[in-house]
């Protein structure tokens, strides 16, 4: 009876110690059927770089603040070593400090895009950098195309609100390109509006995949139409690494 009891606890101790990490995964109860669910899960189980609240809450329809969506996208760049995180920096933000919570995200973002020709002022000009404020899919779009590779395709824009002379329209371009960013079914791109934490969740989904084919080098950097002879059709041919 006492070898049984033994087993029996033995069991038992077994079985909660195989669902404990299951258990320690945080379920967002406001998620349950959300066109997002499954980018929402990527980006905060399976990747870790998105976080919730203390209620069970993942508040997908909330806007994100600049703060929230350099910190996502800093976390995302860091699992591929795309970018160093940084300590101390100068920041030209009069409302900037080290005693904020995202400082060293915000820091390292301007390090990194210094690495292409711009920092965060060409993107939010002024001396205050309104760390709180919802950022716009234009902004977001700017910081994200600062990691992601040129695509193969070189297609101009559609959109009938993003013209040639747009601030911006050579990063849109190439995120479209690279299917990482994508406009409305009425062609417009919306760029003055505000992205929520599902839209940003969905975008880091598509950061973090493109980022991760460009590092592992299974990525296409070339495409030719090459005939073929006897055939009146071109097939693709491109140079891979799978």
């Amino acid at each position: 009876m006492r070898k049984f009891k033994k087993l029996l606890l033995l069991i038992i101790i077994f079985i909660v110690l195989s669902i404990q990490p299951a258990a320690a995964r945080t379920v967002f109860y406001d998620t349950f059927n959300h066109w997002a669910e499954s980018d929402i899960n990527f980006a905060s189980h399976t990747i870790n770089v998105f976080r919730g609240y203390g209620d069970f809450t993942f508040r997908p329809e909330n806007n994100i603040t600049r703060a929230e969506f350099i910190t996502i996208l800093s976390r995302t760049a860091y699992k591929h070593n795309q970018m160093v995180e940084i300590y101390t920096a100068d920041l030209s933000y009069s409302d900037m400090s080290d005693k904020h919570w995202s400082y060293t995200f915000i820091i390292s973002m301007n390090e990194h895009l210094k690495t292409n020709n711009f920092t965060l002022q060409d993107i939010f000009p002024g001396s205050n950098f309104y760390p709180d404020r919802a950022i716009t899919r234009e902004e977001s779009a700017a910081l994200i195309a600062a990691f992601c590779k040129d695509s193969i395709y070189n297609n101009p824009l559609t959109f009938t609100d993003v013209p040639f002379n747009n601030k911006y329209y050579t990063e849109i371009q190439r995120l479209v390109n690279a299917g990482i960013i994508i406009g409305y079914e009425n062609n417009t791109f919306r760029g003055n509006t505000n992205i929520t934490r599902a839209e940003a969740a969905s975008l880091i989904r598509r950061v973090y995949t493109d980022i991760k084919t460009s590092t592992d080098g299974n990525y296409l950097t070339k495409l030719e139409f090459m005939p073929i002879k006897g055939e009146e059709m071109y097939s693709y041919f491109g140079n891979y690494n799978l």
